[in-house]
């Protein structure tokens, strides 16, 4: 029997306008991630991993093209059918808190890479990502049990649920935000362009945070309100499709940067070379922070943040004799206008040549 005269405008009709805003930003991920691979240098992990969280987004878009024709489509008419979550539609939710999971603990590697003298810091955001994770998986594990939706959302115990993992959720995406800015912060130069790219690459992270923390606290609030209604829907459409874009625009953001300068440094290794030797440290720094020379009298190259794969940034460093740096400075190929004397009379010239080194690189 047909019922006519039903307005699903507060509840399937604000599920659909949701589904419609994230197919949107699916093709704004599809362009973004046309724009990476084509551009990109990275290692093969990292491409695989860019391209595993396009695939999943793109299969969450198909997931809940099919819940929402189950609904508004195969059973219109069918009250019955609104009580009830499709079997997509949960695995939905599944992929979705897998995509956010991933993303967590990948911005978490990076902070680790970074500093592993605070390990601390990345393990509390792959400790809440985890729980978060695993609390999304107890609280759908009763809803594959028993599909009424309506019914069920509204029970004390997947309120709880829910509360909890949004806000572990939106406290792990807080605190790599402000540990990704801070690392960053703190390695500011004296050179007018490393710190433009710093600035950049702060403000991309910046806007990750706003953007994953605001849907959260959206979709937290929502529901805490109203959890039979389903107005929390549609920012929980767009919460895996705000990690990957941001993901990607982070990582396009290098391509952008290079062409803005003719050389950038990102190298391989740190190479200290002085009168009596040369030492060559390897590290696993992401790009976030670079080794300074303690040596005064030095040629500096300078890296910046590269969140590409696991370039090790360095600072190249030369120094040569007092005779030697004498001999160049009365032949005039350095002067007091190109050169900084040093400590011993000597001089020493600032290089602001950059170029980049793939992660296949380090020694």
């Amino acid at each position: 029997m047909t019922v006519l005269g039903m307005d699903l405008s507060s509840t399937y009709g604000v599920a659909f306008w949701g589904f419609v805003v994230s197919t949107i930003l699916f093709g704004c991920i599809v362009v973004q991630a046309y724009l990476y691979f084509s551009r990109s240098r990275d290692t093969l992990f990292l491409k695989l991993f860019v391209g595993v969280m396009v695939l999943l987004d793109g299969v969450l878009t198909l997931l809940t093209g099919d819940a929402i024709n189950f609904v508004l489509v195969k059973n219109y008419g069918n009250p019955i059918a609104l009580l009830y979550m499709s079997d997509t539609f949960i695995a939905e939710f599944f992929i979705t808190w897998a995509v956010i999971t991933a993303s967590q603990l990948f911005y978490a590697s990076r902070i680790y890479i970074v500093d592993k003298k605070h390990w601390y810091i990345p393990a509390t955001i792959a400790f809440l990502a985890i729980c978060a994770q695993a609390s999304v998986d107890v609280l759908f594990a009763n809803l594959f049990q028993d599909h009424r939706l309506m019914v069920n959302l509204g029970k004390r115990k997947f309120v709880i649920l829910s509360g909890v993992t949004s806000s572990l959720a939106s406290v792990a995406d807080i605190i790599a935000t402000v540990a990704m800015c801070y690392f960053l912060a703190s390695h500011r130069s004296g050179f007018r362009k490393t710190n433009n790219i710093i600035k950049t690459l702060i403000f991309y992270s910046v806007n990750r945070g706003v953007l994953v923390v605001l849907a959260q606290v959206a979709i937290l609030i929502v529901f805490s309100i109203d959890p039979n209604q389903i107005w929390w829907l549609p920012p929980h459409l767009c919460l895996s499709k705000f990690h990957v874009i941001t993901l990607l625009a982070l990582l396009n953001s290098r391509s952008t940067m290079r062409s803005r300068n003719d050389a950038h440094v990102v190298s391989a290794d740190t190479s200290y070379t002085t009168n009596n030797s040369s030492e060559k440290k390897a590290g696993g720094i992401l790009g976030f922070g670079f080794r300074r020379p303690t040596n005064a009298n030095v040629v500096k190259t300078l890296d910046f943040p590269d969140f590409a794969s696991n370039p090790m940034a360095s600072i190249g460093t030369e120094v040569t004799s007092k005779q030697e740096q004498l001999t160049r400075l009365s032949d005039g190929e350095c002067s007091m206008d190109t050169a900084a004397l040093d400590a011993h009379g000597g001089c020493s010239k600032v290089s602001h040549s950059m170029e980049f080194a793939d992660a296949s690189e380090v020694a």
